[in-house]
C-alpha cells in the first residue's frame, strides 16, 4: 500500500499532511507520486500522523 493510500484511508489531505511536515503541498504530492525523498524525521512525522510505525512509511514508499 501506497503512502497516498494510507492517507486516503486514514482521511489525511495533501495539505494537512504537509503542514504537520511543516513543507508545501507540492512535496508532499512528490511523496506520494514517488517522486520525492523523505527524511528520517518526515518518515517519523508522517507514521505519527497515520498512526502507523516508520516501517510502514519506508514500505508504502517503496510501493509508489
Amino acid at each position: 500500500m501506497g503512502i497516498k493510500k494510507l492517507m486516503k484511508e486514514k482521511g489525511i489531505t495533501q495539505q494537512r499532511m504537509a503542514e504537520h511536515l511543516g513543507v508545501h503541498q507540492t512535496r508532499v504530492s512528490q511523496i506520494c507520486c514517488g517522486v520525492g525523498e523523505i527524511s528520517l524525521r518526515q518518515a517519523e512525522l508522517m507514521a505519527e500522523l497515520l498512526g502507523c510505525s516508520v516501517d510502514d512509511i519506508s514500505k508504502a514508499k517503496k510501493e509508489n
